[in-house]
């Protein structure tokens, strides 16, 4: 990432534990549970799509505020695979 990226994201360019990054668990119920970490006066959109090489991004959900707090997300697809990105902006 570059020191721009950093700062946008709200992570720490020194700091190698200060990342931003998706964490996610099937749900046994069927989709995925999907959290991440959040920064305040940032937003968030995560994006999915069913091949990683080709193919629309699809957004999953409305833009997400930043709280400076874990933010959770489901996603009730039950395809066998599927990949997702987070974006952020600052503004």
């Amino acid at each position: 990432m570059s020191n721009g990226q950093e700062f946008v994201s709200g992570t720490g360019p020194m700091d190698a534990a200060s990342v931003l990054a998706l964490q996610m668990a099937l749900d046994p119920a069927g989709g995925v549970d999907i959290a991440f970490d959040s920064q305040a006066e940032r937003t968030y959109s995560i994006h999915s799509r069913i091949d990683l090489s080709q193919g629309d991004w699809n957004q999953l959900g409305p833009y997400l505020p930043g709280t400076g707090a874990a933010i959770a997300v489901e996603d009730d697809n039950e395809l066998p695979s599927m990949f997702y990105r987070l974006e952020v902006t600052h503004p």
